[in-house]
């Protein structure tokens, strides 16, 4: 643990399990005894993104390669910062490269650390773009990200079977290209 994550997990227990109070649970019988600890946990872990440096990205000199360098289906879960449930789906990432290139893994570690705090989806698929742009100096990248919001699923309105797609373009990218290796995923 962090410093100063001892504190925080007796503190966020100590909330959790006022809030099962709250909703007449009873916090001594035995499936509740440790629940208050591991949501505490579990907090820390999907707000993680809020209490370490930004990942670097590993920068290579591209080569030769000037084309599009496409990224499909990286695995994210969030939280939504207006009911604290989560949402997931997959990042899809595209940049063409001007002098750098960044290793595979980085684009995985950007989406988590972005991921990893209360968010909106919109806020998240722009600040992917924006770090990729910054660290990179691509040509152009775009970025989407499909998501399945708990917050609409599981409480509202209750449409579970939702898919909600944001998009964020910086520069010149080649979007028809993108889209086509899109729907070429399984």
């Amino acid at each position: 643990m962090v410093a100063g994550e001892e504190k925080a997990v007796v503190n966020l227990a100590k909330s959790a399990k006022e809030i099962l109070e709250l909703i007449n649970e009873d916090t001594d019988r035995e499936g509740l005894q440790d629940t208050p600890a591991r949501v505490a946990k579990m907090y820390l872990e999907m707000t993680s993104g809020l209490r370490t440096p930004p990942p670097e990205m590993t920068v290579f000199d591209r080569g030769s390669n000037d084309q599009m360098i496409t990224i499909l289906g990286i695995d994210y879960w969030s939280m939504c910062e207006h009911h604290l449930v989560p949402f997931y789906g997959k990042a899809h990432i595209g940049y063409v490269p001007q002098e750098k290139i960044s290793g595979l893994s980085k684009f995985g570690r950007v989406v988590d650390w972005y991921a990893r705090r209360p968010q909106i989806q919109e806020q998240l698929t722009a600040q992917v773009a924006d770090h990729i742009k910054e660290h990179l100096s691509p040509k152009g990248v775009i970025v989407v990200f499909e998501g399945t919001h708990l917050c609409m699923s599981m409480r509202g309105i209750r449409k579970p079977n939702h898919i909600t797609v944001t998009s964020a373009i910086r520069g010149e990218i080649h979007k028809q290209e993108f889209f086509d290796l899109l729907k070429m995923r399984p």
